[in-house]
Order: structure tokens, then C-alpha cells, then sequence
């Protein structure tokens, strides 16, 4: 039977479709993972997006309440909400404050000895700007002979400088630098739950009590006078570089660019400059000394703007009270520094072996409001439970795991699709970090929980090649060219335990595990 043209046309659709929807038919190069703009990737990462994609939008509101006509104005308002949040809220005592960390850094600049001076340099327009403005003009003259008035007269055309500097490096445009590269961030979560297994350990069995605080705008709310002074008085940075840093964080301006649409430029009071590889750096320097705050016996962790808070004690009524009086010198060392915590992200966590105070429910308050208690509290990506079993963890990490494993069965198949050497890069690139994620704070969880771990893997395996589920694991595991997660596990805290043997006493992790007796069991 002859076709009509209709239903010669209706099937030319539907092969279309096939090629279409089946890009490597053949294993042909369509789905190659070497190449990075590829089909492949490009099927992977559409795949990864498991939350819903918001549309692009305007929904931005001024303070009357308007509604923004376009994206110009809309990034406009963004700009000005930034520019707002910069402005902190100063008393009448902070003046001392401005003052100080000014002559600190003019201290450094007219230095002879330290540095050359800044009469025989060239210099820029803002940094005269700048001087100018920090200067008392009604002050008799300094080693110059210039009387302040008369700067203050000069005009205009009067501070046209003809002689100019090359700019002080500043930061590169990009994301924000929060960690940087080398840091092991798990130090700080590895440490904390040691903490918790040595409390648990004593006799009688102490309990430990957690907060866990996150800082809101950390980075656009450092005050630049403050980190002058710390810099200086508790690091003994001057010389050229106090005044370098000074420079990098004053007179700052911004530009907001909202949807290919850049606003006005704005400028920001106290930030420390975002995408800055120095600015992970200079917060934690500003965090310093929060420790020596705190009047009772507790301990501290910060990594970025997560802080949290611990002390453990056989009394829980003695351990609700320090942990309340703890919170209140947080709270006055926040006070002084200008920094503000995010109330819906800050939690309290008890943790014991006592099966019969598995719901006992600690009364601590902040602000004067009782913090939310979390039995299986998230710190640095670890999810704990009360007695550190891991288990939480791990089923999280396999359930995450899981998940993505539908990418290795989406883009395989015994006709068409991915080759071994890919669907094998997938899972190494893809699936095993989530696997391995806080390997050296959960790798002494018990057998039964980390061989949830290896069935993922094995799961993977046997989908890179294609054998069945009576096939032995090691066969599987050999074919696919892919080593037991529990040698690397081995491996990796072999690799993290040297490191924190070779840092000095100064890291608080390597210290405890330096010092610690033969006979006092490490878990």
C-alpha cells in the first residue's frame, strides 16, 4: 500500500524526534564526556537541577512600597539596599574609635624608619581625599610647615595633583571568596565531635550542650576602624601594609547588575570588599579574640560566619546556667562589633549517651528569646545526632547519592548511550565526593552504617557495566575500575592525620591530637 504524503510527513517527524531525543545512537560521539560543552554535560547538569528554576523577574519594592517599572530602576534599589546595609549605627563613644585607627595608619605612613616617607612618594588624588578628611585642620602644622586651613582653602583647582601613583591592587570581580583554597573545613567539625565523644567517655558521664550561631551580612558589616586596630595592636601589621589595607577597604564603590541592566554607583561605609582573597582573612582577624569574651569555661569554633558555642558538665542545671551567661557576653561582643545574627538560623543541641534524657529540652535564650532545639543540628555540611553515631549523616549522604545515580541510568543503555570510560567519570566526578563528603568525621561510624555507602557504589558499578546482580561484588567492582570506598576512606585519614601532625601547636586540632595520652581512647 502506497503512503500519502500525510503520513510520509507524520513519520519524517517521528524519526526526527528519535535522533532528537537519542543524540548517540551507536555510542557515537554525542554523548563523549571529554569534550565540556557536550551533549553529555549539558544532559547532566539539566538533570541536576533538582529545585524549581524561578522565572526572571522585577518583584523589587522601594521604600514607599512602588513597584520598579523595568530591571534600570530595579537595580537601582538593589544598589541603594546594599549601600544601606553598609551603614552601621555608631555612638557617640565609637568616635574614639575613627580616631585612633586614624593615627594608627598615619603613624605608619610618616614612619621614616619603617617605611619611606610619605613626603618623598608620589601619592593619589583619593588618598589626599582621604587625608584631608581625616585630619583635624584646626591643628598647627606638622613637619610639612602647611597649615590645615589652609587645605581647607585651597579649591578645587588647587588639589589638582599632576603626579600619580600606581593603584593599590584591588579585588577581582567575581563570587565571594568564603573559604579559602587548602583549607580543611572539616578540622572544626572533626574537633567539636571529639569534644563530644570525650564528655561522653568520663565518669561521670558528662553532657554537652551546642549552639550553633550564623552571622547575617557578615562581610558588609565590618567595621574598617576595629580591624585597623586588631590588625595593628593584636597582629603588629603596620608598616606599608596597614595603610594598603586601610586603602583597599575605604572609598568603596559598587555597581549592582540585574539582569544584563548595571545601576548607578553607590558606596559602601564598612564592608570588607567581596571577591577579595584577603577578605576570609580579614573577617576572621576581626573575629578574633571572641574567646577571651567569654567569662566562662567554654569553648569556640568559627569557621567563616558559622560559630559555634559548646560546654559540657555532669549538671544540667549548672550547664543551662553558664551557656545562658555565655550568650550574654556573645551578645555584648556582637554589640561592640556591630554584628547581627540571623535569628532563624541559630539552634541549640544536647548531646548525651543518657538514653532517659534523650528528650530533655536545655532552656537557652538569646536576645531574650528561647533558641530552637535541634536534635540532629547541620554544622559545616555534618549532620550529628546525641550520641555521634553518624548514622544521620550517612543516610543523608546516601540518600543524596541515590538521587544522582539516575544520571547514570538515564544516559546508559545496552544500544545507545554513554560508554563505560563515561558513565565511570560520571560517577567519580558526580556521585563518589557526596559518598566521601566529612570522610574523617564519619569514618568510625559502625560497619552496618558505612556499608550503606558501599552498596551505592556497588549500585553504580554494576551500571557502568552493565553485568547483572548475581555477579560477585569484587568482579563488578574490577571491571569497573573503581577501588572499595573503605581503602580510601583508609587512605584519606591516613593523608588528614599527618597533615594535622605536621601543623604546629597553634591549630587548636593539631594540638589536641598532639597532646593527647596513649591511653585515652581517640574515636
Amino acid at each position: 500500500m502506497n503512503s500519502t504524503p500525510s503520513m510520509t510527513n507524520a513519520a519524517s517527524v517521528v524519526a526526527q524526534s528519535i535522533k532528537d531525543r537519542v543524540p548517540g545512537l551507536g555510542r557515537g560521539p554525542g554523548l563523549d564526556s571529554r569534550t565540556s560543552n557536550g551533549k553529555l554535560w549539558k544532559l547532566l547538569k539539566n538533570i541536576r537541577n533538582e529545585q524549581p528554576q524561578a522565572e526572571q523577574c522585577n518583584t523589587i519594592l522601594s521604600e514607599d512600597g512602588n513597584l520598579a517599572v523595568n530591571d534600570e530602576p530595579a537595580a537601582d534599589l538593589l544598589g541603594f539596599n546594599y549601600h544601606k546595609i553598609s551603614r552601621l549605627n555608631f555612638s557617640v563613644e565609637d568616635r574614639n574609635i575613627k580616631i585612633r585607627a586614624s593615627r594608627i595608619v598615619h603613624g605608619c605612613l610618616s614612619d621614616t624608619h619603617r617605611g619611606t616617607s610619605i613626603f618623598s612618594r608620589d601619592f593619589r588624588m583619593n588618598e589626599f581625599d582621604a587625608a584631608i578628611g581625616d585630619s583635624c585642620l584646626n591643628k598647627s602644622p606638622g613637619p610639612d610647615g602647611i597649615h590645615g586651613q589652609m587645605i581647607d582653602h585651597l579649591g578645587l583647582s588647587g588639589r589638582q595633583i599632576t603626579h600619580f601613583s600606581p593603584a593599590f591592587p584591588q579585588s577581582s570581580p567575581g563570587r565571594t571568596v568564603r573559604f579559602q583554597k587548602g583549607t580543611l573545613y572539616y578540622r572544626s567539625a572533626s574537633l567539636l565531635l571529639q569534644k563530644i565523644r570525650d564528655a561522653h567517655n568520663r565518669k561521670p558521664t558528662n553532657h554537652k550542650v551546642a549552639i550553633f550561631l550564623d552571622l547575617c551580612k557578615d562581610f558588609d558589616r565590618v567595621w574598617n576602624n576595629l580591624l585597623v586596630i586588631k590588625l595593628f595592636k593584636n597582629f603588629g601589621i603596620g608598616g606599608k601594609a596597614l595603610p594598603g589595607i586601610y586603602d583597599i577597604l575605604r572609598n568603596r564603590l559598587i555597581g549592582v547588575k540585574f539582569n544584563n541592566f548595571l545601576s548607578i554607583s553607590f558606596s559602601f561605609f564598612q564592608v570588607v570588599p567581596q571577591g577579595s582573597v584577603l577578605s576570609p582573612t580579614l573577617f576572621s582577624i576581626y573575629l578574633s579574640c571572641i574567646e577571651s569574651v567569654i567569662k566562662r569555661k567554654c569553648k569556640v569554633g568559627a569557621f567563616s560566619d558559622d560559630i559555634v558555642l559548646w560546654k559540657s558538665d555532669s549538671d544540667l542545671t549548672k550547664l543551662e546556667s553558664d551557656i545562658n551567661l555565655v550568650l550574654e557576653d556573645i551578645r555584648n561582643f556582637a554589640l561592640d562589633h556591630k554584628l547581627t545574627f540571623n535569628h532563624t538560623m541559630y539552634v541549640v543541641s544536647f548531646f548525651t549517651s543518657n538514653g532517659k534524657l534523650y528528650n530533655f529540652l536545655p532552656n537557652i535564650f538569646l536576645y531574650n528569646h528561647p533558641l530552637t532545639i535541634d536534635k540532629h543540628p547541620k554544622y559545616l555540611g555534618f549532620i550529628l545526632d546525641p550520641e555521634i553515631l553518624g548514622n544521620k549523616h550517612i543516610d543523608n549522604i546516601v540518600f543524596k547519592a541515590g538521587k544522582q545515580l539516575n544520571i547514570l541510568r538515564y544516559i546508559s543503555g545496552h544500544d545507545w548511550g554513554a560508554d563505560a570510560g563515561t558513565l565511570r567519570n560520571t560517577y567519580i566526578f558526580i556521585i563518589r565526593p557526596i559518598l566521601e563528603y566529612d570522610v574523617p568525621v564519619y569514618c568510625r561510624a559502625s560497619i552496618t552504617n558505612l556499608q550503606k555507602l558501599e552498596k551505592v557504589e556497588f549500585s553504580a558499578a554494576r551500571i557502568i557495566t552493565g553485568l547483572k546482580n548475581t555477579c560477585p561484588r569484587d568482579i563488578v567492582l574490577f571491571k569497573a575500575d573503581l577501588q572499595l570506598l573503605s581503602l580510601r576512606r583508609r587512605a584519606c585519614l591516613t593523608k588528614y592525620y599527618n597533615k594535622l601532625r605536621s601543623l604546629d601547636s597553634r591549630n587548636r586540632t593539631s594540638a589536641y591530637f598532639n597532646d593527647r595520652c596513649n591511653n585515652q581512647r581517640l574515636r
